[in-house]
């Protein structure tokens, strides 16, 4: 044999191998666009590139074949190989060589006599790694890398199975503990999830590592669509590990209670994917079952119309329809023909006819059967039903799986009668419509809780709850712990009857969004309805459908929008519904009493729909209002009132610092931090605010974030701008509140009270007695100030204490002699602010006090401030609204309170609220008798 012939079949060998390495790589670019893995984009910059590989292959060869022409014929020693034969032992001798000597011999491994074509290898190596081949052996040919026994039959296994797409190379900082258990992984092999993979069609993406030296060869890409499951049914000849896992979790199915659980999840299993049974473990693989079942309990409760409402709402994309798909055909029959009619449906739109076949193409052979099952049960049916613009109502009526067989005659009669010249069409429409959609009872509903906890333990359950609710709002820890053990309730016994909870508290301190919170931690629908000035039942319930114009209640009717039989109806601002035409009933406190009773909401009934019974017994019911006074003491004492508390100072002081300022300059569009210190902020709350919640601040921050955007549009943006008291003064432009203070000096008849509001905030009104004068003789108390009804018979109670603690004192020797004499007209009792309305006991006291100061001439001191009721036995007792009172009457300049005993409790509540309100400033007394507050109280 001469140099020449042997130089030439080298080359020709070399040529063919990656003539061949080229079009598998032209097919796989093809075969991963076909598969959603590329965009069109990428494919072509793919094929160029290969295409520039190609033409260089080419070139490189074209020189060799020239250059070999000029080259004269030499023998050599090996001589005696003749055949093409032996030709090709000599080459594999030299490809061995070449793999052996990598790190050795450079030389050897770039030679261009040995390998002329040796240069196209690292523009393919580069290509491959963004894009892999068509399987695992041929990447490691091109890298010429070798593995231990063990370690290649992973990799012979895994290249049958595993589409790659790419490949990086890592150096090994630290060997991964890997679970080697089913011999499906080693030590120097083993697969994870890509972390960037979003488990769609088309990214559904793993990582093959493989030890190689002292790094980790990482291939990226996907498993195969076993569309007939051939590598699971053969999987006792091919890996019996793969076999001896998935008999494993079998077995473990097997042991389930729950007949339906059971059909499903062995459903699952044996149409499993691939990636699912190698890649997780057993435990996880658990948690994946109960986790699809889960979301087909959750799939097969929804109406077709609600799963398209879901797609549109919440922008569902090709991958999500895959999966919606795929479960529900791993369903009973009924789930079956929901998959079959959404798939159906999205075929008959031109544009998503590409996601439909992408769709089909991968989900299982058996699935893809059941779906032309339906098919041909649906032209079955089509016999059945009259071919006109209302099959598709009556097909979603049919095949409506929970609604009552009574309602699906009614609603399938409504259809008959619709006719678009018909004057009730719409009527009639809306009728069938919210018939459809609405979210008829089901035992999934039942145990809406116990599916939730499939896919975890109760205890972590319970954790991440608590988690949640508490980074959802700020404060109010005990409302929140409330909440919490409701919720709890419901999962230890989910079929119980439910409760209503009612949310109570002043106006901004986040009731709303304490009952959204429980709708995002539990993830159901959250269903709002405002009260606020409504006075007509019609609102809830409907109108008769034989009026012109009736619409169905809004209960029904967004019932029918979210279309879950678990939700939560929120009925915000209850105490401010109110009397029809100035009648003495309530019609909306009416139908709440009737809807909050969890003997009657089985069955609620809409006027517009005549005779249909609702079942609303599985939504929460939830409620807020600001005055309990205001609400219907029956429907209030069908709630479990939880209070919401105003914010103090200090929480004020962290929303704002940690939501309320990082949210204005995000919506405002501001270029810079902004710092304001703890103290200036308690400034401004308290000058420029008297509110329980943050409302009025969030104006004001806004206001000043608004204003200095202005400025520094017109200049430049600073890194971080530092505002004080002073310049926040000047961007709000407005002057400090005034707030009712103290006298300066103590004065006969002249004593602080304290007042709280409904809205949360509280201070001193000073409480003046005066004789009165009049044309008459007559002895009788003047009132003025806006004094309501309860406070003058307070009054009343409080002049006859004040005499008779007088006489049983022996204070004065003939106080009805002095009475006739010195207030021959009685007293005049005014409450400054006349236009501010003031009522309640709570004023009891200190009325008492003021009348003894006036009638025996003695001054009170003026830096002191009571509240309590009084009866005719002279007990101080209970009052509300203490926090607020306290809190404003240290703003007054107030240094000691008395407070009754029997508030000794809220007082304690109060010290763990507030833990700087009581100082040597500031401080209380708690008393029983009136005497104690007089000997406080009377200079």
């Amino acid at each position: 044999m001469n140099i020449k012939e042997f130089k030439n079949y080298i080359l020709r060998k070399e040529y063919d191998n990656y003539i061949k390495i080229i079009d598998d790589l032209r097919f796989h670019i093809n075969k991963i666009y076909k598969n959603n893995n590329i965009s069109l984009n990428d494919k072509n910059v793919y094929l160029n590139e290969l295409f520039e590989i190609l033409k260089k292959n080419n070139n490189i060869y074209n020189n060799c074949i020239s250059y070999l022409e000029e080259v004269e014929e030499k023998d050599i020693l090996i001589n005696k190989l003749n055949t093409n034969k032996e030709f090709d032992i000599l080459h594999l001798h030299l490809n061995k060589l070449k793999i052996l000597s990598e790190n050795k011999n450079k030389y050897l491994y770039s030679n261009k006599i040995l390998f002329p074509l040796f240069d196209i290898n690292n523009d393919i190596k580069i290509l491959i790694n963004n894009i892999g081949m068509l399987n695992i052996k041929d990447i490691f040919k091109i890298y010429n890398v070798s593995f231990d026994d063990n370690t290649s039959k992973l990799v012979e296994f895994y290249s049958r199975i595993f589409i790659p797409l790419g490949i990086s190379i890592i150096k090994i900082d630290q060997k991964e503990n890997v679970d080697s258990n089913f011999e499906l992984f080693n030590e120097n092999l083993f697969v994870k999830k890509n972390i960037n993979s979003k488990d769609d069609l088309s990214d559904n993406l793993y990582d093959i590592y493989i030890l190689y030296n002292e790094y980790y060869l990482i291939l990226k890409g996907n498993f195969i669509n076993d569309d007939i499951n051939i590598y699971i049914k053969t999987s006792q000849i091919i890996h019996i590990g793969l076999y001896n896992k998935r008999k494993h979790i079998e077995t473990i199915i097997n042991e389930l209670d729950e007949s339906e659980s059971k059909i499903f999840k062995k459903n699952v299993l044996k149409y499993s994917r691939l990636s699912d049974i190698i890649v997780l473990t057993i435990s996880d693989y658990i948690k994946y079952l109960e986790d699809l079942y889960y979301k087909y309990l959750n799939l097969n409760s929804k109406s077709i119309n609600q799963i398209f409402k879901d797609f549109i709402d919440k922008q569902t994309n090709a991958s999500d329809i895959y999966h919606i798909i795929r479960i529900l055909l791993l369903g009973d029959d009924n789930s079956i023909n929901l998959a079959g009619m959404i798939y159906n449906l999205l075929k008959e739109k031109k544009s998503l006819q590409n996601i439909c076949d992408t769709i089909y193409d991968n989900i299982p052979f058996m699935s893809q059967l059941r779906l032309k099952k339906f098919n041909m049960n649906l032209r079955d049916d089509n016999k059945v039903l009259s071919i006109s613009s209302d099959t598709d109502y009556k097909k979603q009526i049919i095949h409506s799986k929970y609604m009552p067989d009574n309602i699906k005659q009614l609603a399938l009669e409504k259809v008959s009668e619709m006719k678009l010249n018909n004057n009730d069409y719409y009527k009639q429409l809306l009728f069938v419509k919210i018939l459809i959609n609405f979210p008829w009872s089901n035992q999934d509903d039942i145990y809406f809780f116990k599916n939730k906890l499939l896919n975890q333990n109760i205890n972590n359950y319970i954790k991440n709850l608590e988690y949640s609710i508490n980074n959802l709002t700020y404060g109010h820890k005990k409302v929140k712990e409330q909440l919490i053990l409701q919720v709890t309730r419901w999962i230890s016994n989910p079929s119980g009857n439910g409760s209503s909870i009612a949310l109570s508290g002043p106006p901004g301190v986040g009731k709303t969004l304490l009952a959204k919170s429980i709708s995002d931690v539990l993830d159901i629908p959250f269903i709002q309805i405002t009260l606020g000035g409504q006075n007509d039942g019609e609102l809830l319930h409907g109108h008769g459908y034989t009026y012109s114009g009736s619409q169905p209640g809004i209960i029904v009717k967004k019932m029918s929008e979210i279309g879950k039989g678990r939700c939560i109806l929120y009925f915000d601002e209850l105490d401010k519904s109110c009397t029809k035409h100035g009648g003495s009933v309530n019609e909306i406190s009416s139908i709440l009493i009737h809807l909050t009773d969890p003997n009657m909401n089985k069955s609620f009934q809409d006027r517009f729909f005549q005779g249909i019974d609702f079942p609303l017994d599985n939504c929460i019911i939830m409620a807020s209002f600001n005055d309990r006074k205001l609400v219907d003491p029956i429907l209030l004492d069908r709630f479990i009132d939880i209070e919401v508390k105003a914010y103090t100072v200090y929480d004020k002081i962290e929303i704002i610092n940690k939501f309320m300022i990082p949210e204005l300059i995000k919506s405002i569009g501001f270029n810079s931090k902004i710092i304001i210190d703890n103290e200036t902020l308690k400034r401004i709350i308290i000058d420029f605010t008297a509110e329980a919640g943050v409302r009025d601040i969030k104006r004001k921050i806004e206001l000043i974030i608004m204003k200095l955007n202005k400025e520094y549009m017109l200049t430049k943006y600073p890194d971080e701008v530092k505002l004080n008291y002073e310049e926040i003064l000047k961007l709000l432009d407005e002057k400090p509140m005034q707030i009712s203070k103290i006298y300066d000096n103590p004065e006969v008849g002249i004593i602080n009270g304290l007042y709280a509001t409904s809205s949360g905030i509280g201070g001193i009104v000073p409480i003046q007695i005066k004789n009165n004068y009049s044309g008459d003789s007559a002895f009788v108390f003047k009132l003025t100030g806006s004094l309501g009804d309860v406070m003058k018979e307070s009054i009343q109670c409080a002049f006859t204490m004040a005499v008779n603690y007088i006489n049983d004192n022996n204070l004065l020797k003939d106080i009805n002699k002095i009475l006739k004499d010195k207030f021959t007209n009685g007293f005049h009792i005014h409450a400054p602010h006349c236009s501010t309305p003031k009522d309640g006991p709570s004023a009891g006291a200190v009325f008492t006090i003021c009348f003894i100061s006036r009638i025996l001439n003695k001054k009170i001191k003026n830096d002191m401030a009571m509240t309590g009721e009084i009866d005719l036995l002279g007990n101080i007792t209970k009052i509300g609204g203490l926090d607020h009172k306290l809190i404003g009457a240290k703003m007054a300049g107030i240094k000691k309170v008395l407070i009754s005993k029997e508030n000794e409790e809220d007082i304690e509540d109060i010290k763990k609220d507030y833990t700087d309100l009581f100082d040597n400033t500031f401080s209380y007394k708690l008393i029983s008798k009136i005497n104690e507050a007089v000997n406080e109280f009377i200079l």
